[in-house]
């Protein structure tokens, strides 16, 4: 797997005048799970001919959790982000806990291709196991906002987008060249948001893979209505369990599971149908996927 490059750019982080209240509360926060060596979340942020990315901010979950690493690159899409030079790159990066942190760009990043990407690299094998102090790593979300697109997986291979009608609360400071533009950036920026006035209810689901059929990996989303212990397994067609999830209890709202079609003990599983079951919430649900090598 190839490692990103670093580039030595002066680089603040601090505070920026973003046109969303500083207090805007995202619907909740996403993590990842199962976390692997180079797991984390890819942002495509667009640029016009003239405009440069000056900045950008996140709402981060915990402040005891730091960002390996966290890039811009330029690519033709989230699965090239690891095989460029990175246009600006920092190390251990954290934020407060359930707050905004934000990084600024002292001389700004520019692409030819009229995009660039933000990768955060989340820590190896820590997942998210709550909000806000000693909840573990994780990016707050919007749901059913217009925003930047984005994806979840790991550096050198899949990288999936997020489940339908879910943003990543993540903001950029874009500006044209030689303009102290105020920050624009899309309707992720200047959309009024009602966060905070009344909590997200959601239904207790599993939903289908994506992809399906997959080679090899594949990525389940499931939200939860409350806090709830969760049990979720992928048996053969036989009904042996070959991988599962630690099981835990998880707190309401959606998560993410990465499946990288191997067994418990780490060794690819062969072609073939195989089922996801989960028990949550006094429920049980089950999806079927088809892993072809």
């Amino acid at each position: 797997m190839n490692r990103f490059a670093y580039l030595a750019v002066l680089l603040i982080l601090l505070a920026a005048p973003w046109a969303r209240s500083q207090d805007a509360v995202p619907d909740g926060v996403l993590g990842l799970t199962p976390v692997g060596d180079h797991s984390g979340f890819v942002v495509e942020v667009p640029l016009a001919a003239g405009q440069v990315l000056r900045g950008f901010r996140w709402f981060h979950n915990d402040e005891l959790v730091v960002f390996p690493q966290v890039t811009v690159v330029e690519g033709a899409g989230p699965q090239t982000v690891d095989t460029v030079t990175p246009l600006a790159s920092w190390t251990a990066v954290g934020g407060p806990s359930q707050g905004w942190a934000s990084l600024t760009l002292a001389e700004g990043a520019r692409s030819a291709d009229g995009r660039v990407f933000v990768v955060f690299q989340l820590p190896a094998y820590r997942e998210k196991l709550g909000e806000g102090r000693n909840g573990g790593p994780g990016v707050g979300y919007w749901k059913q906002r217009g925003g930047y697109r984005a994806w979840i997986g790991e550096l050198g291979g899949e990288w999936y987008p997020l489940a339908s009608g879910l943003t990543l609360a993540f903001e950029a400071d874009i500006q044209a060249v030689g303009v102290a533009a105020a920050p624009t950036g899309g309707s992720a920026m200047t959309a009024q948001t009602e966060a905070g006035s009344e909590e997200e209810v959601y239904e207790t689901r599993l939903f289908a893979p994506q992809p399906n059929p997959t080679n090899p990996s594949t990525v389940f989303h499931f939200t939860l209505h409350r806090r709830s212990p969760v049990e979720l397994a992928i048996y053969n067609q036989r009904g042996e369990k070959v991988w599962s999830l630690p099981v835990g209890t998880y707190s309401a709202g959606p998560h993410v599971v990465h499946w990288n079609g191997e067994d418990a003990s780490g060794s690819p599983v062969a072609s073939g149908v195989y089922f996801l079951r989960m028990r949550a919430d006094g429920q049980s649900f089950r999806q079927r996927v088809t892993l072809v090598r």
